[in-house]
């Protein structure tokens, strides 16, 4: 280190008042020095770190509070920007370290990489281009790499960068946010596991505080349980729907199999003609891709006779790992017109939107309601069916807690009529008095 620093009294105004012109500085640890530059209209604070081998970096924060108050941005108290300067010098450490394991990364980049992985993983899965990567990278191209948040550096997020940046999004509908932050935490999440040394030690913390879903806005098919009459309306007018548009049952099958079984629209899709196993009226079911990488990868799942014959037309004949459900690919040929191109497997939950409105307003349900209430509904049969909490949960692929927490009223309401339900009368009429 260089020779022993002579520090001056910086810490207040009448204090920096009686310095001479030029240059003071004061030590905040052996390596960070704040500085405080003043002229005959004011000072300026400045801070300098140690390189090693007797250099120093050195830069300008912001302007000292002698004139005007401290506004912590423009003008700063000793306080405020010994604060700033620790935390410059550290965003400078950081990424020096992170510049030695590659180029420092960007929100931009980081997307960019996650959608090719998924590309390149689609292609895998399914040899082709799919839905569900065109619907991701449409939701980030258009609300996050056309953003400032794009530029940001990983290294230096925080909360407040992603609060700006949502407060942007006001105008989409709670599902449309919901489903571009996940996509958004994905992609963080992917460079984090991809780029270790370039990002903070919090990031993880970071990301996840502010990228966290506001759960009353999104929630609302949490209270779409429905009842038994409206869940047969909605089978029905699916079948019609089906039938009017020609789609070859194709819908008819993908809204029974959801209300069948209670599981995503995602694991749906991944499910093959073998899937069925009809001498044992059960489907198999992929589990989800969400959170770890789990051992189990399918689980079974109980069907009724029905349900097997509705699926009996797209399992005879055919290769056993071809996908089960299956619908016509359009194509535009001119405005206004499209035509069957081919089949293929369902992608993404966009693909049934209109039909889906379609079917809600000819079963004369409330608008709103939205394909997840088939699950929530199937979760919420269950629990008041009697059924362990951790059965529903393993039914459902989903873990106890976070059946708990999402339908806390209704287990909690079903164990009062339950344990109403037992209560023994102790004191009969003729044993008063």
């Amino acid at each position: 280190m260089s020779r022993t620093l002579k520090e001056s009294r910086l810490t207040t105004k009448n204090a920096r008042l009686k310095l001479d012109l030029g240059q003071h500085w004061r030590s905040l640890d052996p390596s960070i020095h704040l500085g405080y530059r003043k002229g005959k209209r004011g000072g300026f604070w400045i801070v300098r770190y140690y390189l090693g081998a007797e250099r120093y970096k050195q830069t300008t924060l912001a302007k000292a509070d002698d004139l005007l108050p401290a506004d912590g941005t423009e003008f700063l108290s000793f306080e405020q920007a010994s604060r700033a300067a620790k935390d410059y010098v550290g965003r400078q450490i950081k990424e020096r370290l992170a510049a030695v394991a590659g180029p420092l990364l960007t929100v931009e980049v980081a997307i960019n990489e996650y959608l090719q992985m998924r590309e390149i993983r689609e292609n895998a899965i399914h040899g082709g281009s799919t839905g569900t990567k065109r619907d991701a990278r449409s939701r980030l191209r258009k609300h996050v790499l056309s953003s400032d948040l794009a530029r940001r550096l990983l290294l230096d997020l925080e909360v407040e960068h992603f609060v700006k940046w949502r407060q942007q999004l006001s105008g989409l509908a709670p599902q449309s946010i919901k489903r571009l932050i996940n996509d958004l935490k994905a992609a963080l999440n992917f460079a984090v596991r991809n780029h270790r040394k370039q990002v903070a030690a919090d990031f993880e913390r970071v990301v996840r505080d502010g990228l966290k879903i506001d759960e009353p806005n999104i929630s609302q098919g949490r209270q779409q349980i429905l009842t038994p009459d409206q869940l047969l309306k909605i089978i029905v007018s699916a079948a019609k729907i089906d039938k009017a548009q020609s789609l070859h049952g194709d819908l008819h099958r993908m809204v029974v199999v959801m209300a069948a079984t209670g599981a995503r629209f995602s694991q749906i899709r991944r499910m093959v003609v073998s899937s069925v196993q009809p001498e044992r009226k059960r489907l198999m079911m992929p589990k989800s891709r969400k959170g770890a990488n789990k051992a189990v990868q399918i689980y079974p799942i109980s069907i009724t006779q029905d349900v097997i014959e509705c699926l009996f037309p797209v399992t005879k004949g055919r290769s056993p790992d071809e996908p089960l459900l299956e619908h016509w690919i359009r194509k535009q040929t001119g405005f206004g017109k499209w035509v069957n191109s081919a089949r293929g497997a369902w992608k993404n939950p966009s693909e049934m939107d209109g039909e889906w409105k379609a079917i809600v307003a000819d079963a004369g349900l409330p608008d709103g309601t939205i394909p997840y209430a088939l699950r929530h509904t199937s979760i919420h049969r269950m629990i008041t069916a009697n059924m362990p909490i951790r059965t529903v949960a393993a039914l459902h692929d989903n873990s106890v807690a976070m059946i708990e927490k999402n339908y806390t009223a209704f287990i909690t309401d079903h164990i009062d009529q339950m344990a109403a339900d037992i209560a023994v009368q102790l004191i009969y009429p003729d044993q008063s008095g």
